[in-house]
């Protein structure tokens, strides 16, 4: 089995005068890894007046990859080796954003 049996999310959210932003992190526990998978991300952003938004986001900006541990040939004839690797959940990415309500 491949699945988490449990996920927790939390999340806090700020909203004062023309500035906004968050912070969220998620845990999957119960992940049949050596550690459980961690993801962090945050927003902020400026409301400017005349209904113009300015924000940014960034996904995984704290990530904690699960470790892998794997035995491998680095060809068919060779003798098996065993290695560890780090992959995390998503990568980390950025979004920039100027909205504009009418």
């Amino acid at each position: 089995m491949n699945a988490p049996s449990f996920v927790w999310s939390f999340g806090i959210l700020a909203d004062r005068g023309p500035w906004y932003g968050g912070l969220q992190g998620r845990w999957l526990k119960g992940y049949p890894l050596a550690c459980a998978p961690q993801e962090r991300s945050l927003n902020t952003g400026f409301r400017f007046p005349k209904n113009l938004q300015l924000g940014a986001n960034v996904f995984n900006a704290h990530a904690q990859a699960p470790q892998y541990a794997y035995n491998y040939r680095l060809t068919p004839g060779s003798a098996a080796q065993s290695g560890a690797t780090r992959h995390l959940l998503e990568p980390v990415s950025a979004r920039f954003a100027l909205t504009a309500g009418f």
